[in-house]
C-alpha cells in the first residue's frame, strides 16, 4: 500500500461537509423517498409488499435516529465515512425495494429484477478494485482528477444495462413509463453506490492508523 496515495484517496472520499446539520439533513432522503414513492406501490400490491412499506419506514425512522445519535461525536475522519454509510446505505436499500414493488406491478416477478441490482454491485466492485490498484502503486495519484474517468465507467455500465433493460421490454406499450421510471431508479442507485467505497476508505484507515499514522493530526 503506498501511504500517500491511501491518504489522498481517503480525503477525497469525504464527500458531505463535516457538519452534523448536513448529515442529518441528508438521514432524512430515504424516509422522503418511501413516503413519496414507495406508499403508494405498497398499498396497491396488497400483502406482502404493504409489510415491505412498513419495514421501509422502519428502516428510514432508524437511519434517522442513527444518524442524530452518532452526528454527536467528533467529525473525525473515521466518523465522518461512518456517517455518510448510515445515510447511503439504507437509501440505496429503499431504492431497491421500491423499483422491485414498481417492477412487480406490471410484470412477473423474474430474473430480470437482477438488472436493477447488478448496476450497484458492479460498479461499487469494479470502482473497488481500480482504486485499490492505485493505492498500492508506486506512482502518486491525484484521485480527484480520476473521479471524472469513474463516472464514464459508471455511465457506460449503466447506459448498456439500461438499454438491455429496456429491450426485454420493448413489446410491453402500456408499460413504457414504469420502464422508464425503474431505469431512472436504477440511473439514481449506481450513482449512490459509489459512496459504498466508504467502506474501502474504512479499511484503508485501519491500516494506516495500524501503522501509526494518525490523518487526524495532518
Amino acid at each position: 500500500m503506498n501511504i500517500e496515495n491511501a491518504k489522498l484517496y481517503i480525503k477525497n472520499g469525504l464527500g458531505f461537509v463535516p457538519i452534523k446539520k448536513e448529515f442529518r439533513k441528508h438521514s432524512f432522503a430515504p424516509l422522503l423517498t418511501t413516503l413519496l414513492m414507495g406508499v403508494v406501490p405498497g398499498v396497491v400490491l396488497g400483502f406482502p409488499w404493504y409489510l415491505i412499506t412498513i419495514v421501509m419506514l422502519c428502516i428510514s425512522l432508524f437511519t434517522i435516529f442513527i444518524s442524530f445519535l452518532y452526528s454527536q461525536k467528533i467529525m473525525s475522519i473515521k466518523n465522518r465515512l461512518i456517517l455518510q454509510l448510515i445515510v447511503i446505505v439504507p437509501w440505496i436499500i429503499q431504492l431497491i425495494l421500491i423499483e422491485i414493488m414498481y417492477f412487480s406491478l406490471i410484470f412477473q416477478f423474474n430474473v430480470c429484477l437482477l438488472l436493477l441490482i447488478i448496476p450497484i454491485v458492479l460498479i461499487a466492485v469494479l470502482l473497488g478494485v481500480k482504486n485499490h490498484k492505485e493505492v498500492c502503486s508506486e506512482y502518486i495519484y491525484n484521485f480527484k482528477g480520476v473521479n471524472r474517468s469513474r463516472l464514464r465507467i459508471s455511465g457506460i455500465i449503466i447506459g448498456i444495462l439500461g438499454m438491455n433493460f429496456a429491450a426485454l421490454f420493448r413489446n410491453a406499450e402500456q408499460s413504457v413509463i414504469v420502464i422508464i421510471i425503474l431505469i431512472c431508479f436504477t440511473i439514481v442507485n449506481s450513482i449512490l453506490s459509489v459512496g459504498l467505497l466508504s467502506i474501502q476508505r474504512l479499511y484503508y484507515l485501519n491500516k494506516l492508523a495500524q501503522q501509526g499514522i494518525m490523518l487526524e493530526s495532518e
